[in-house]
């Protein structure tokens, strides 16, 4: 099939566009401007149209998929149907492209990139589709020809929905992206409970408080695999810094992970065994992720009646490097520059987690750098977030020396007067324009571009999912 991508510069989009290519389609796309990833895609010899076009729309086009912030009146959507050529959302088209696979499906309010990356790593011989770009193989795409597909779900649209998983593994549930939702908490836990039953097998942390109702009140009707932080998950957790013989200083959590037949893991029967596990990345959270991940991996296997081999998948976890922007460290500290960590986080309870794996990082350091400041830069994501969650994110910044506050990353919503300054008043920020990377350091700058800070030490980490990731690294 000839098949065009509109907004095909956005990691989703560009996803399904790299895998539906390795699966023999020919592809094309379009966006507003040009990225890092539409030059990657054309480098692969993807024809790609700047800016939208109708002229992008051939006769020949056998489908057209888009993203879901193009409206109907797009010109090559009008453009599309004029030829009666097939237009499909990227949620509909899931049910499309998933329909004749076996996925292993991930979702929830954070962690689902992360997690889908471990999972990527667990399982080398699996296509994968991945919210992020993970640092292993340096893509959010796995392509590999085969049925089996690690696929990152997404709730923000319900397009979870269709992703016809045969294992729904899920991270966590909060209250995000209510707009979807009519802005009704109970219709996006029953979009939820949908999902996980409509796997044959459902991967869930016992201690997440939705997920926990759920199976209090007998509502999951699959089978399900319990993750128990409390009992499965030894308290002798180690953060430090590792080498690989090729990477030094990689900062790893080491953990024990208690495996039975309660946990899922059928082939072990009534036989208990103990595992040492060791993960890239640091926290708490980072743990839980790891421990679904080798859930989900072990359940996937056995629903495919393929060999479970616990000891390759955890030499395989090993291999995980992280992924783009969650926890990304983009320079190293020393005496004469900072550290500087790029994060997607942009809800209070991932800033959070960030920010204690950040001390948990310094920590790590020896002095003087161990004592060195924590600075954290937040570019706020969508003025809907902002508002839902005030009173969470007035409070998720305890761990940071010094806190600076962009303006609002929009999100194509509509501009809301917040004052900022007052907001957040409680850490006496530092409120900016925009930063700037010079050398090894960072400026701040104002709305005239006057540079009122620089950031020349300590240890500083971008929090947000608009433009501060290229902020941080001089990218336009």
């Amino acid at each position: 099939m000839r098949i065009h991508f509109i907004g095909i510069g956005g990691i989703g989009i560009s996803a399904l566009s790299i895998y539906l290519k390795a699966q023999g389609h020919i592809i094309s796309g379009s966006d507003i401007t040009s990225n890092k990833i539409t030059k990657m895609l054309e480098s692969q010899g993807v024809k790609i149209s700047i800016p939208h076009s109708p002229d992008a729309i051939k006769s020949n086009i056998d489908l057209v998929i888009h993203s879901a912030i193009i409206k109907p009146d797009n010109c090559e959507i009008v453009a599309a149907k004029k030829l009666q050529i097939p237009v499909l959302s990227r949620k509909d088209a899931l049910s499309f492209i998933l329909q004749e696979k076996s996925v292993l499906s991930v979702c929830g309010a954070h962690g689902k990139s992360s997690t889908t990356a471990m999972l990527a790593s667990l399982l080398p011989n699996f296509g994968a589709l991945i919210g992020a770009i993970s640092k292993e193989f340096n893509s959010n795409v796995r392509e590999v020809l085969s049925k089996e597909l690690i696929f990152e779900a997404d709730e923000s649209d319900g397009s979870f929905l269709h992703s016809n998983p045969l294992v729904a593994c899920v991270t966590n549930i909060e209250a995000e992206h209510l707009e979807s939702y009519e802005d009704n908490y109970e219709l996006l836990k029953k979009s939820y409970l949908d999902f996980i039953n409509s796997a044959k097998v459902a991967v869930l942390n016992a201690e997440d408080e939705v997920s926990k109702e759920f199976l209090d009140k007998g509502l999951v009707s699959t089978r399900v695999v319990v993750l128990n932080p409390k009992e499965d998950i030894g308290l002798n957790v180690f953060c430090g810094l590792d080498s690989t013989g090729v990477e030094e200083n990689l900062p790893v959590t080491k953990f024990t992970m208690k495996l039975d037949s309660k946990t899922g893991f059928l082939g072990l029967e009534s036989k208990t065994i103990t595992k040492d596990i060791t993960v890239y990345g640091l926290g708490s959270h980072v743990v839980l992720n790891a421990a679904l991940s080798l859930l989900a991996s072990i359940a996937f296997l056995e629903e495919l009646n393929k060999p479970v081999d616990l000891d390759y998948l955890i030499y395989n976890l090993k291999k995980f490097r992280g992924t783009k922007k969650r926890f990304d460290i983009l320079q190293t500290i020393s005496a004469t520059r900072p550290c500087i960590i790029d994060d997607y986080a942009h809800h209070p309870t991932e800033i959070r987690a960030t920010l204690d794996s950040v001390d948990l990082y310094r920590d790590l350091h020896s002095m003087p750098f161990k004592k060195a400041p924590i600075t954290a830069i937040f570019q706020p994501h969508k003025y809907s977030r902002l508002l839902a969650n005030l009173e969470d994110f007035k409070t998720c910044f305890n761990l940071a020396d010094k806190l600076i506050i962009l303006p609002v990353w929009a999100a194509s919503e509509k501009k809301i007067d917040i004052d900022l300054g007052e907001v957040f008043k409680d850490y006496n920020p530092v409120i900016a324009a925009q930063v700037r990377l010079k050398g090894e350091i960072l400026e701040v700058l104002n709305e005239k571009g006057e540079v009122i800070l620089n950031l020349d030490s300590g240890f500083i980490v971008g929090l947000g999912a608009g433009d501060i990731t290229n902020q941080l690294r001089g990218q336009d």
